[in-house]
């Protein structure tokens, strides 16, 4: 993704294709954590206790980011319709 593109976004939006199997859709993140790493060294990390995004995090992404950066988002808790939580997959996202 573009820099203009991940600041664009206050919120982290977990989105799944038809071949995602699991009951209780739609799911909704209630926790994760943020970090970013350039040339293999952290230069931001945050944790976030919902899907917004820190304004730490935001004003990184604005002022900070820079192309070949990676950001992970991991340890991402969701919670299902029926109030079942469950710790998913992280993502990981290189800057253009």
């Amino acid at each position: 993704l573009r820099k203009n593109e991940i600041v664009g976004y206050p919120v982290v939006l977990a989105n799944y294709g038809s071949s995602f199997v699991f009951t209780g859709l739609p799911l909704t993140i209630t926790s994760c954590e943020v970090e970013v790493y350039r040339n293999q060294e952290r230069k931001h990390f945050k944790k976030m206790t919902s899907k917004r995004l820190t304004s730490e995090t935001k004003t990184f992404f604005r002022e900070r980011l820079r192309p070949r950066d990676i950001i992970y988002f991991s340890r991402i808790r969701v919670e299902d319709v029926n109030g079942q939580t469950q710790t998913i997959g992280g993502i990981k996202i290189i800057v253009k």
